[in-house]
């Protein structure tokens, strides 16, 4: 049963003069209070939204920053204030929701040059003050959102070298997941047919390095789209177009424990 409803129905410039907006991705502060969410472009403007996650009251939203549909929202997870946006054109916004208005609030930005994907924070020393971002041509570039530079550019050439793949087309990006001391672990595969492999690689130094290879049985999982990690351990939960979802655990069996999804 749904409890609460979140929605924008309000009118925007351009056609259709009144619609949904239709949400791409969202995201919510350390303390869940906040949903943050960016949409498709919807008439001249693409959209994020603010909700209050208790009531569900529409309290705000940007629509200046971005020009196509925003594809990624992810808030800092140590400043609950502070988030960056991502959309198709490639613009990576990081805002401060304390500001009161748009142009106020918008901290740094960085135009990769391609298609946003995913982002995660990730720290360097102490401060999480950078984000990896994975586009959809399979790059993946460092930002420093406190000196507003990018720091690396990694190209799909150079991905497939870290999971120590030589056919760079077949590789794409999975996810980058954060790590507790710092940098982070960047999940990517192979989908060449003869040969598909799912592996962790590590950026630390300004490097990517191989990492951990995750064994796959025969079982047809098409494209691995997603990866967490679970709190506080060494497990990964990945989810497949296949419709399985593999934990992985150290010391585990050659391949983790599956799940096949039914509808």
């Amino acid at each position: 049963k749904c409890k609460l409803e979140f929605k924008d129905q309000s009118t925007q410039s351009g056609p259709p003069s009144k619609s949904l907006k239709p949400v791409l991705c969202f995201d919510t502060t350390g303390a869940n209070s906040l949903i943050c969410a960016g949409t498709e472009k919807t008439g001249s403007d693409s959209y994020i939204l603010f909700w209050d996650a208790r009531s569900s009251n529409l309290m705000g939203g940007y629509w200046e920053s971005h020009s196509d549909d925003v594809t990624c929202i992810k808030f800092n997870p140590d400043k609950g204030n502070v988030f960056a946006s991502g959309d198709t054109e490639g613009m990576v916004n990081v805002f401060d929701i304390n500001e009161n208005d748009e142009d106020d609030a918008l901290l740094a930005s960085h135009n990769t040059e391609d298609s946003v994907a995913k982002m995660t924070w990730f720290r360097k020393k102490v401060k999480m003050d950078y984000l990896a971002i994975s586009t959809h041509t399979e790059s993946l570039q460092v930002f420093d959102t406190e000196d507003s530079q990018m720091l690396h550019n990694f190209t799909r050439e150079d991905v497939a070298h870290s999971i120590r793949r030589t056919g760079a087309q077949h590789v794409y990006i999975v996810d980058m997941i954060e790590q507790q001391e710092q940098g982070f672990l960047l999940l990517a595969a192979s989908r060449y047919a003869n040969d598909k492999c799912l592996r962790f690689s590590t950026f630390r130094n300004k490097k990517l390095k191989p990492h951990i290879n995750l064994p796959l049985d025969v079982r047809d999982r098409q494209v691995v789209r997603d990866c967490v990690q679970i709190p506080g351990s060494q497990v990964f939960v990945t989810g497949s177009e296949g419709g399985i979802v593999d934990v992985w655990k150290p010391g585990a069996s050659p391949v983790g424990d599956s799940f096949k999804m039914k509808v």
